[in-house]
């Protein structure tokens, strides 16, 4: 499809999920949101689950419409689990790379 015709057309269910749970200041030109099942590359979701409940909203539909994702929810963590928890985070992140050797 021509950026002209993604233009014309309406937006995806997902495009507009991700942008009322991200706020209207998110948008992509043209919409990643549109062409997330065309990811071929393995996708590893991390989110905290003290985070807020528009970030696990918004992974929830990630999670649905990537189509090679793992999804982690790092227990006693918020927004930056990275920081919050390295060690774990670190070895979350070994284990899905080596996955992929």
């Amino acid at each position: 499809m021509s950026l002209r015709q993604r233009a014309l057309s309406p937006p995806s269910a997902s495009r507009l999920a991700l942008l009322c749970l991200l706020g209207e200041e998110w948008e992509p030109e043209p919409p990643a949101a549109d062409r997330l099942p065309e990811v071929q590359a393995p996708t590893l979701l991390i989110v905290g689950d003290e985070d807020q409940p528009r970030v696990f909203a918004a992974a929830d539909l990630l999670e649905k419409e990537l189509p090679n994702v793992r999804k982690a929810i790092m227990h006693g963590t918020a927004h930056m689990p990275n920081m919050e928890r390295p060690e774990e985070f670190k070895r979350i992140v070994l284990d899905f790379l080596q996955d992929f050797r």
